[in-house]
């Protein structure tokens, strides 16, 4: 096979790639991880109860994303802070955007509507993408989808996910997928292998405690519901409206008549899910778009004709000079230095003001005062909302100016946003700057 120019949409998605992973770190979760990693790491056994707030200490709660936990720790310890962060999201993203490109080729034996769909799912992935475990939970989702394809291979589901519930609590998106394909097919010999899969994930290390886990977020939807990635999505948000892009593939895929309405066994409950939850569009964006390939035969023509016409000199000069280039810029991304998000946490200016205490804060700089400081400077809260539930609303409450909830926890200091509604409140109330940068505030109780 020659290489031609449709080989640049192939390609296109890692050049992209290669920066979005260095943008400024913004991500919280990945910071508690790597702590809950390194105690793991020490008592050779999964946390079974919360180490790290002063309210919740002691009280249940597990680390459903053990085995990334150990992962995080392990690379931390030979790197400096984070810098092996882009790098990791880098190599399981681009395994994921890889495996949606081959699942549209197996179905379309396209490589430009194979390439097309990698950049479509690369833009819906963007906003997402970061080192916490959701993105491994991308990566096994788009392998499993391969997997699907392909009878001989169905098998490799039951290891796959056993190590999806042990990476990350969306594990049931791939039950649900290999569930509804099985139907789907009316394959008796995929059900049972959906059910062996589903079996093994109390296999794993907290056994039956996985089920303690799953009931923990279930019985704390209010708390999720606070949390931004948790809502609706809004898909008139820039950032959000490249699945608007997946839809109206899939919508194509139907008129031209590449699926067959038996396919929306599938494809119906993706598009549902799809529009429960902000955090959710990743998922769907992933089986959807590889069930938009149109199946070889239509699509397929087109490309064997492209495969077997010419390729001249020129054209494929050009073509390798282009590929160059995105190699190369995929490569001044990745060494572009970690930096801090200053939107998201505070500078060492506010946080060296700090005093061993509890310390109100939103739930991002929650996660980064427990990577920083603990157990010195313990948190108030941070995002685990299977732990904290009704304290996440409060600080949804406080954070939209309520001040009243610093005094019902008898809260002394606080980190706030400088132009935000609390830190009005706050220093009304005759609160003291203790410490300030150009986007944040440490702010002390008046003292009697």
């Amino acid at each position: 096979m020659r290489v031609r120019r449709e080989h640049l949409l192939v390609f296109a998605p890692f050049a992209a790639l290669g920066w979005v992973v260095t943008l400024p770190f913004r991500d919280n979760a990945v910071l508690w991880h790597i702590r809950a990693g390194e105690l793991q790491t020490v008592s050779a056994s999964v946390l079974t109860t919360d180490p790290f707030s002063v309210s919740h200490g002691g009280m249940a709660w597990r680390t459903q994303s053990w085995l990334v936990d150990l992962l995080y720790a392990w690379l931390e310890q030979w790197g400096s802070v984070l810098a092996w962060a882009p790098l990791l999201t880098f190599t399981v993203s681009a395994v994921t955007i890889l495996a949606i490109g081959l699942a549209s080729w197996m179905g379309s034996k396209s490589v430009a509507g194979a390439g097309l769909r990698m950049i479509v799912g690369a833009a819906v992935l963007a906003p997402f993408v970061a080192a916490r475990p959701t993105v491994f939970s991308y990566a096994l989702l788009a392998v499993l989808v391969v997997v699907l394809k392909l009878e001989r291979l169905w098998w490799i589901g039951i290891p796959l996910l056993w190590v999806w519930a042990s990476v990350h609590g969306s594990f049931p998106v791939g039950l649900g997928l290999m569930l509804l394909t099985a139907v789907t097919l009316r394959s008796r010999k995929l059900a049972v292998i959906t059910l062996a899969s589903a079996t093994t994930i109390v296999l794993g290390a907290h056994g039956l405690g996985i089920f303690e886990i799953m009931g923990a977020f279930v019985t704390n939807r209010e708390a999720l519901s606070v949390i931004q990635e948790w809502q609706r999505p809004d898909l008139l948000n820039p950032f959000l409206m490249p699945f608007l892009v997946v839809l109206l593939g899939l919508a194509l895929a139907f008129v031209r008549g590449g699926l067959r309405p038996r396919d929306s066994i599938v494809l119906a409950p993706f598009v549902l899910y799809a529009f429960a939850a902000q955090r959710n569009l990743p998922y769907a964006a992933i089986v959807l778009l590889a069930a938009s390939a149109l199946r070889r035969g239509s699509e397929g023509r087109s490309e064997q004709i492209a495969d077997s016409r010419h390729v001249p000199a020129a054209e494929r000069s050009v073509v390798g000079v282009a590929l160059a280039a995105i190699v190369v810029l995929a490569v001044v991304g990745l060494m572009r230095p970690v930096e801090w998000s200053i939107e998201r946490f505070p500078s060492t200016q506010v946080t060296d003001a700090l005093t061993p205490q509890e310390t109100f804060s939103d739930l991002a700089v929650g996660g980064y005062l427990i990577y920083r400081f603990w157990p010195l400077h313990p948190s108030f809260v941070d995002d685990r909302a299977e732990l904290f539930g009704p304290k996440i609303v409060d600080v949804a409450l406080a954070s939209d100016g309520d001040a009243r909830v610093l005094d019902a926890y008898d809260l002394q200091m606080a980190i706030v946003k400088r132009l935000g509604p609390l830190a009005a409140a706050l220093t009304a109330d005759g609160w003291n700057v203790r410490a300030r940068d150009e986007k944040w505030l440490l702010l002390a109780r008046e003292g009697p």
